[in-house]
């Protein structure tokens, strides 16, 4: 890594003390300090409706020059019925309108989930999604965690070491990915 990189992640929970929030922050805390990290926040946008969209240029413009200006993406979901969230798919509907900020901009689909599987299926759909609209996204490693309440306090702090050490391992991984597409 040659340059400070600027990450953007994308929450796929409009709640604010969702388990995806919580590993975004994790994932935060645990990057390089000359890093940037910035929580894209778009839940106030209505349901994609073109009749609308008028109604939100300005907003759209706000949240579409963060991603713009990231040299990487974070999409961060979780499961809900073997498929990743409504907010993720809306956020990108409206993301996508007009410019395409993904394109040619470095991802990374990850998951949080109650179960077992964690959210392996919705982070698969997803990146099915970002490679389609020209984002290149980091095939290995993965960081999906499952029974992620287990893994954080009642604080939303990440407490489980072994969960620790994965974000730790896919931090440089991710980095390296990014790095790759920049100038």
């Amino acid at each position: 890594m040659t340059q400070p990189l600027s990450i953007v992640g994308i929450p796929g929970s409009l709640r604010k003390d969702s388990l995806g929030r919580a590993l975004l922050r994790a994932i935060e805390i645990a990057l390089p300090e000359e890093v940037t990290f910035t929580v894209l926040e778009a839940g106030d946008l209505p349901v994609f409706d073109r009749d609308v969209e008028t109604t939100w240029d300005g907003r759209l413009a706000e949240i579409k020059a963060i991603v713009t200006a990231a040299d990487g993406i974070l999409v961060c979901t979780p499961e809900y019925n073997g498929s990743y969230s409504g907010h993720v798919k809306n956020s990108i509907d409206w993301l996508t309108r007009g410019s395409n900020p993904f394109k040619g901009k470095p991802s990374a689909a990850i998951a949080v989930s109650g179960g077992v599987g964690g959210g392996v299926q919705a982070a698969n759909h997803l990146r099915a999604v970002l490679m389609h609209l020209g984002s290149p996204n980091m095939p290995t490693p993965r960081l999906n965690l499952p029974k992620a309440a287990d893994l954080f306090d009642d604080d939303l702090q990440l407490v489980d070491e072994a969960a620790r050490r994965y974000i730790d391992r896919f931090i440089p991984s991710f980095l390296d990915w990014v790095s790759r597409f920049t100038d």
